[in-house]
């Protein structure tokens, strides 16, 4: 199927009047970075892949500590490196002659002749004389691993004492809690034998944190795709991952990632399960490195972050275009973009996400379950990765087969049994066929919805927001057909500059998906979703006195609780959508099914600007050199900025046009893109020009 076509979600105004110009967008995955900006303004980079250092020191003590794990003898290297690593940093919070104490008890302990019920169990140190030095001195103790945990005592003392495995500490009857405990008819606990009570808060305090954060990056693969993959080798629910929104598949994107209950090693030995490296061709495959791990005490929510900064290349750019490129990328950095939902938002299979979405509203759930296992089995996929030359072990072109026949057969149970025999790729690359199909066999083919939400809930509200996003598309393009782009007008609403209650946009990725299911928080961000925002009415004074300006101006995004649209041209569009669907989402007369998926509408900018937009002139003689360098490099980059990445040399030199630029979240940079050039966004177009200029380059 053809790619969906920009005008048919209302993607067709522009904000210039410059002249535009060709050029090839996304030869490379690596065309296209993705680096997400923190809520701190951090733009995030994955910079190391070693692990935490509570977790590097304790995991060589923990190994010697375990039974048959190792020895504390003097030729064990490993335990004295590890002791010197624990050492020097011991030393900036205790004395010397205390600190070799200690560490000559720990090895003690950890020697496997040392039998708890027999030796001493803790040890005490001079504790700091306030409260942040002995939150340091503890900090510093949780180097020693999982075999031991500290505490304050009475005396000024702090007490290193022994664990078990789990985190238990060992009963000391010196002590008058342990031994009152150890005594208690109804106690099974004895002298060296744990408590049965699993003592997390120890475990949190000694790696510093309840969650472990780090930074995901991934080359050709969608975020909903990787969190199932890694959630699968990590034994967990896809919602334990936590991150601040989805990034584009096509592209190397890096963001932040945090889960509870699970240590940095195994994360990283996830990975590697989930995403071996291949050798025949790694620039072109899906490829995912995770690093920069650390302990924090809170997940991350959907919306929990200040923007994305991108780097896009655009090859190809004739020469002759240089100075329109210029007044371009002026224009843009002045008068800006329209805050269209790009076509990412509505898919690229056999139906667009917002067919399915008003399928659902209709509640017609066994035509939208078909249209979406129709989807994932299109040849439109294959298409695509054998564009980008991967092998046919990156695809799943077995599984089209499999749907069909299911369709023919209706029998849920055989094409999982078909898809069971798929190799492990396969499979993997058929995660939304697997569950739709698993939960028919499971509920049966009537009760239709219990099956849709066998999706992941993000997945299920993509094709209802898609449809919030094609009919706010055609609502601003409406408006600004009708009452152009250089001001506002009477009637309009507007958000004043600096109100506060403005929220940040949830579920939110580079391509502006958002869920106004969620509560949002105060202070965010200025082109996220704003339900529950206050907006003002423009009135004559206002135009007079010039008091708004069109980037103050904002549409809502059509839902149960949008009141009436007062911009005439937006809501004659509103009203064709209905009378074209049959589906309302606004107000008392909206869909039940809209009111049942909490679709309640909000508000969303029509124009607005890229910050710290910076462009620079390339220039190659390779058709695919690589232009860029990615956080997948890691120090052993596949390719330098300016080497060929393939044997395709043009006749003359190539000029690229590199681009740096940070949106804010819910902001689409292909609609950047599109302002830029004057070209349409959709793949078809994109792959049309991009075989016009290599044809070009290479004559």
């Amino acid at each position: 199927m053809p790619a969906v076509p920009e005008a048919d979600v209302g993607i067709t105004e522009y904000v210039g009047d410059h002249a535009g110009f060709t050029a090839s967008f996304k030869v490379l995955f690596r065309d296209f970075i993705v680096n997400e900006v923190d809520a701190t303004g951090t733009v995030l980079h994955l910079t190391s892949t070693e692990l935490p250092p509570v977790d590097r020191c304790a995991e060589t003590l923990d190994e010697i500590g375990t039974p048959n794990g190792g020895s504390a003898s003097g030729t064990d290297h490993p335990m004295e490196e590890a002791l010197a690593a624990v050492r020097s940093e011991l030393v900036a919070v205790f004395e010397e002659a205390q600190v070799d104490a200690l560490l000559a008890f720990v090895q003690r302990s950890l020697s496997t002749r040392s039998d708890p019920s027999t030796s001493a169990t803790t040890f005490r140190l001079s504790a700091a004389a306030d409260k942040p030095g002995r939150t340091r001195q503890h900090e510093k103790l949780r180097l020693l691993g999982a075999h031991f945990a500290s505490r304050t005592v009475d005396g000024g003392r702090v007490e290193v004492y022994r664990t078990t495995l789990d985190g238990n500490a060992w009963i000391d009857p010196t002590r008058r809690d342990d031994a009152r405990a150890a005594q208690h008819p109804r106690s099974s606990r004895k002298r060296g034998r744990p408590a049965h009570a699993r003592d997390t808060r120890e475990q949190i305090r000694r790696r510093g944190g309840a969650y472990l954060s780090f930074l995901l990056c991934k080359q050709n693969a969608d975020t909903s795709d990787v969190v199932l993959r890694l959630a699968r080798q990590l034994h967990l629910s896809a919602s334990a991952l936590t991150h601040a929104g989805t990034k584009d598949r096509r592209a190397v994107t890096t963001q932040e990632m945090r889960v509870s209950a699970v240590s940095a090693r195994q994360v990283q030995q996830a990975a590697i399960r989930a995403f071996p490296e291949r050798d025949d061709n790694p620039s072109r495959c899906i490829r995912v490195r995770v690093g920069n791990f650390r302990y924090v005490h809170q997940p991350l929510h959907l919306g929990d972050l200040y923007g994305n900064r991108f780097t896009v290349v655009l090859r190809h750019v004739p020469a002759a275009s240089r100075a329109a490129a210029e007044q371009a990328v002026a224009s843009v950095r002045q008068r800006g973009f329209v805050n269209y939902y790009g076509l990412q938002r509505f898919g690229s299979r056999a139906h667009a996400t917002h067919e399915i979405g008003v399928a659902l509203l209709r509640g017609e759930f066994r035509r939208a379950l078909d249209m979406i296992l129709e989807t994932d089995a299109g040849q439109e996929e294959e298409q695509l990765e054998l564009q980008e030359g991967a092998t046919c072990e990156c695809l799943s072109p077995s599984v089209p087969r499999i749907v069909r026949a299911y369709f023919q057969h209706r029998d849920a149970a055989r094409a999982l049994r078909e898809m069971d025999t798929l190799p492990p790729r396969q499979r993997h690359r058929a995660l939304i066929e697997r569950r739709l199909l698993q939960a028919e066999a499971k509920y049966g083919a009537r009760d239709v919805q219990a099956v849709f939400h066998a999706l992941p809930r993000n997945l299920r509200m993509i094709y209802f927001h898609a449809v919030q996003s094609a009919v706010w598309n055609c609502m601003a393009s409406a408006r600004l057909a009708g009452g152009g782009s250089d001001g506002v007008r009477v009637g309009d609403w507007v958000i004043p500059p600096g109100v506060s209650g403005l929220a940040t946009a949830a579920d939110v990725d580079e391509a502006g998906a958002a869920d106004d299911e969620r509560d949002h928080r105060a202070g965010g961000s200025k082109t996220g979703f704003a339900h529950g925002a206050s907006v003002h009415r423009v009135t004559d004074e206002d135009v007079t006195t010039n008091k708004y300006s069109i980037f103050d101006l904002v549409l809502p995004v059509p839902g149960t609780e949008t009141p009436p649209i007062p911009c005439p041209y937006a809501h004659a569009a509103y009203q064709a959508f209905v009378q074209a669907h049959g589906v309302e989402l606004m107000g008392a007369a909206a869909s039940r099914i809209a009111a049942t998926y909490h679709l309640r509408g909000t508000y969303r900018y029509v124009l607005t600007r890229p910050e710290r937009l910076e462009s620079e002139w390339m220039e190659h003689r390779a058709y695919r050199a690589s232009l860029t360098t990615t956080d997948l490099d890691g120090g052993t980059e596949i390719s330098t900025p300016g080497e060929e990445l393939d044997s395709t040399a043009a006749s003359t030199m190539c000029l690229s046009l590199k681009l740096e630029f940070t949106l804010r979240p819910a902001e689409y940079a292909t609609m950047l893109l599109r302002e830029l050039t004057r070209s349409a966004s959709d793949r078809d177009t994109q792959t049309a020009l991009a075989a016009n200029n290599h044809s070009m380059q290479v004559a």
